[in-house]
């Protein structure tokens, strides 16, 4: 018979879905990153008015002040946000959740409102930093061996969007 845990699922299921949230952690901690660097280094080296010749005509809004980009900046910016904000969805949805049932003396509208849920990734464990750290670390390098292809491709199929 295989061991379950507390919600129910075996064992080794549940250790399996917490290794794939740590590499998409450490997948999403490559794509903010990523993300970060492009928009600081656009910020000091993009114009503030479109330029049609050297087609800088994609806005990226700054705190109100915006800088114009090329199709293939844009898409590499869009992408990088939108695969770290997947990569956290799936985060949540994967990880498996044990939910912890407040004390009977917590108000009735508190638990209607709120959730505590423990998931097993709050305790050290050396094999889910590994993962996490292997990730981040392929992730980088797949993005900056593959990153300006993949975004040429995008912004040559229209994924580029004001």
């Amino acid at each position: 018979m295989s061991q379950s845990t507390r919600a129910g699922l075996p064992a080794r299921t549940s250790e399996i879905r917490r290794y794939v949230a740590c590499g998409l952690i450490g997948f999403f901690m490559a794509t903010f990153g990523t993300n970060f660097w492009l928009t600081n280094s656009y910020i000091g080296s993009r114009p503030r008015t479109p330029d049609i010749v050297l087609h800088l005509v994609y806005p990226m809004n700054d705190h109100g002040t915006y800088y114009y980009l090329s199709a293939t900046e844009s898409a590499s910016l869009k992408l990088a946000f939108w695969g770290g904000m997947i990569a956290i969805l799936l985060v949540v949805i994967v990880v498996p959740k044990d939910f912890i049932i407040p004390p009977p003396q917590t108000p009735r509208w508190i638990t209607h409102v709120s959730a505590s849920f423990r998931t097993g990734l709050e305790e050290f464990s050396l094999g889910y930093f590994a993962i996490m750290i292997s990730a981040l670390l392929a992730s980088v390098a797949a993005i900056y061996l593959f990153g300006q292809e993949v975004a040429q491709f995008a912004a040559a199929h229209g994924i580029v969007t004001r």
